[in-house]
């Protein structure tokens, strides 16, 4: 008789779903901070092991608790890729999503080679969305003008919403074209804005 063997996957299941199920208006300074110091922390576990996650967005951050006190976990590997000892780039093309995904990610920029780099830009974009409930570029146009450097960071946009300066400094620290110029999960988990108390202002 012809045995036949079963995996089984035992997945956790997360009943709040997804950040882009749960923020449908901008966020408290404060509670922005708090969902990006954990995703820096998961950040900084998969790049010391050598992992890229290629994908990082809200759809693809998972609720475990809902605000004012988040609880939140990075979700959906299916194009995470992990980078061979001794080799600091990677060069499989991926898409990610389009408002999310770095420059080098899509080809634009970098020569055709990426680093978890790519994952920094992503979580830039996050910060911001969470801020603003908008997409750091709305278009591709949009997106392509500031890779070519004839549009300018769209800081105002952070700031018309009250962000703090140091608020404001941490996306654009995310989010420089060039690669080499972000920090890495650890340097940003240091930056001022995630340690400094935010006072909120009384309409927030």
């Amino acid at each position: 008789m012809k045995s036949t063997t079963l995996f089984f996957i035992t997945m956790e299941y997360l009943e709040h779903g997804d950040l882009q199920q749960q923020v449908n208006s901008p966020l408290p300074e404060a509670e922005v901070r708090d969902i990006s110091s954990q995703v820096l922390e998961g950040l900084e576990h998969m790049h010391g092991n050598g992992f890229v996650h290629r994908d990082l967005k809200p759809n693809n951050i998972m609720v475990v608790e809902k605000g004012p006190d988040w609880w939140v976990k990075i979700a959906d590997f299916g194009i995470s890729k992990r980078r061979q000892q001794d080799v600091t780039s990677l060069r499989t093309m991926q898409r990610g999503t389009l408002g999310y995904a770095a420059p080098e990610a899509l080809g634009l920029r970098g020569g055709g080679s990426y680093t978890s780099a790519v994952d920094i830009w992503s979580l830039g974009a996050v910060i911001f969305w969470l801020h603003t409930q908008e997409a750091v570029f709305p278009n591709f146009v949009d997106f392509c003008s500031y890779c070519s450097g004839t549009r300018e960071f769209p800081v105002d946009r952070l700031s018309g919403r009250e962000v703090s300066d140091d608020g404001q400094g941490l996306v654009q620290s995310l989010m420089p074209l060039d690669a080499k110029d972000r920090p890495s999960a650890n340097a940003a988990s240091k930056h001022t804005w995630m340690a400094k108390p935010i006072v909120e202002t009384a309409d927030a």
